[in-house]
């Protein structure tokens, strides 16, 4: 399985790289700091069967982003991965059809099974 991660701040996406090659080494990352850059690498890996996006990173505005996503690539889940924990956000990222939504906030342990969740095809909210 191949993962696009979308985060503009390159500590956390090096943290989600070691979380999920932590969780089967067979799992492939592609990341992005930009929407733009997200969008570059879905138009070349045709084969990503994940998205982890940030709701918060140059290019993207928040919703309107993942409504582009959706529309542009229905079938790849997206989990969203943001320092915004209000429960507005997270019904509107579920409105979107998001399959997760992560806080930063989340420490090791809930990280790693919210990830599994996710690549397994489940939901994390």
């Amino acid at each position: 399985m191949k993962i696009l991660i979308a985060d503009d701040h390159w500590m956390i996406r090096a943290s989600l790289k070691h979380a999920i090659s932590n969780l089967d080494s067979s799992l492939e990352t592609v990341d992005a700091s930009t929407f733009d850059e997200a969008m570059e690498l879905l138009n070349i890996h045709h084969d990503i069967e994940l998205m982890l996006f940030d709701l918060v990173m140059p290019g993207l505005s928040e919703f309107d982003g993942l409504s582009t996503l959706r529309a542009r690539y229905p079938d790849i889940p997206i989990a969203v991965i943001s320092v915004h924990e209000d429960r507005n956000r997270i019904l509107r990222a579920i409105e979107e059809g998001v399959i997760a939504y992560i806080p930063k906030s989340a420490g090791g342990d809930e990280l790693a099974k919210a990830l599994t969740l996710v690549v397994n095809g489940g939901v994390y909210f």
